[in-house]
């Protein structure tokens, strides 16, 4: 079976400067409203986490690694539905804001991808509506 790269791109402009974005964004997944699961631990560069979400009446659950960069978390999931996915998430400041980017990048039969790139796009719009709430709650 032929597999195909799908990409999918979301980016959010949160009022606070990059080092609070990026320091909130390292207790990804707590923060995550959707997550039914959510279990994470830091240690150095690097973020282990254990997320699930629940669908009608069933759990995706799936667990994932992430390598800490100057501007940039890398994430590579390591088990679950999606195995090999990479997410990175993209810090840029602008004029005292910062935009968050989100770069999902996996290969799947064409059906199967579809299917995975709608589930996708909800969590990833969740993740970063979330962030932004997080970041603008916690600054207060």
């Amino acid at each position: 079976m032929k597999l195909r790269k799908f990409v999918y791109t979301n980016s959010v402009t949160i009022n606070s400067p990059l080092p609070t974005v990026f320091d909130a964004s390292l207790f990804y997944p707590h923060f995550v409203s959707i997550y039914s699961y959510k279990k994470a631990s830091l240690i150095k560069e690097e973020i282990k986490v254990e997320v699930g979400v629940k669908i009608l009446f069933f759990e995706i659950r799936w667990e994932g690694t992430g390598l800490i960069f100057k501007k940039i978390i890398r994430y590579r999931q390591t088990s679950g539905i999606l195995v090999g996915l990479i997410s990175k998430w993209i810090f840029n400041e602008e004029n005292n804001h910062t935009r968050v980017t989100i770069v999902i990048n996996f290969r799947q039969n064409i059906f199967m991808g579809y299917i995975f790139l709608i589930l996708l796009s909800y969590i990833v719009r969740k993740i970063l509506i979330d962030l932004k709430c997080y970041v603008l709650t916690k600054d207060k």
